[in-house]
């Protein structure tokens, strides 16, 4: 959500945009069975192995409910000749994330554009922040196997990534936004793992709340290899994988 202007910027209508579709429903139509449903910013795997409670944040989303939604909708005064842009980058299933967001909002009583992007322009726009040019975007994201890759670079408010690979900007309009989103600065500085791990529960958990990031899915990766090929094994940061043998060492890109 552009948090920054535009009525994505009230908490109410953010919450209102998340009662005009359902994302399980979406991700079951076009995404499975090659990916999950996503509960959170951080994949599945990460947010198991760091034990995060995955069963309350699966309990955030809200089912459809256009009623519930045209009330938040105006009690935030978003006018019902708007016009909402979705931004997406060249991808289909991101587009049919999108188009269902529109198709939620329309059903609200609105109008809403879904702007299919070739990268160049996508990266360009989504990191913004003007109502102009976006009201929400959709966005594909991997990183190393810690909550940090997942959080930091997509919703801290540091120089180095607001307005750079942050294109939400929560927190411009929210003391509470801000102090959530601090979280995932501070845990940069810490070493204890118990300590960083309450620290990204409490920023994820308010993020979700304020419908700052509404998590969707994660793609499943596959490998095909030989039968003869011992040991294979995927690695969570190299970008490619590694072929070794008596007389070879062989680096390849995916």
């Amino acid at each position: 959500m552009n948090c920054k202007e535009g009525p994505t910027a009230d908490a109410k209508a953010r919450e209102a945009v998340d009662y005009c579709f359902n994302m399980d429903q979406a991700v079951s139509n076009f995404v499975e069975p090659t990916g999950l449903r996503q509960y959170s910013p951080l994949p599945k795997s990460v947010a198991e192995d760091w034990g995060m409670p995955l069963d309350e944040w699966q309990g955030i989303p809200h089912e459809k409910d256009l009623d519930e939604a045209q009330r938040l909708f105006d009690e935030a005064d978003v006018p019902s000749d708007y016009q909402w842009q979705i931004i997406v980058p060249p991808d289909d299933k991101r587009e049919q994330i999108g188009v269902t967001v529109a198709n939620g909002l329309e059903e609200a009583g609105f109008n809403a554009n879904v702007q299919r992007l070739d990268w160049g322009a996508f990266l360009e726009k989504y990191i913004s922040g003007s109502e102009d040019d976006y009201n929400m975007y959709t966005l594909g994201w991997s990183g190393t196997p810690d909550p940090d890759s997942f959080t930091y670079f997509l919703l801290a408010r540091t120089d180095d990534v607001l307005g750079v690979t942050n294109g939400t900007f929560y927190g411009a309009n929210s003391e509470r936004g801000k102090q959530a989103v601090q979280k995932f600065v501070d845990a940069r500085q810490v070493t204890d793992r118990d300590q960083r791990k309450q620290l990204y529960t409490e920023g994820i958990t308010t993020v979700l709340e304020d419908r700052a990031h509404l998590p969707a899915y994660n793609l499943k990766n596959s490998f095909g290899v030989r039968g003869y090929v011992d040991d294979f094994v995927s690695h969570p940061v190299s970008p490619g994988f590694r072929l070794v043998s008596d007389f070879n060492n062989v680096s390849t890109n995916e």
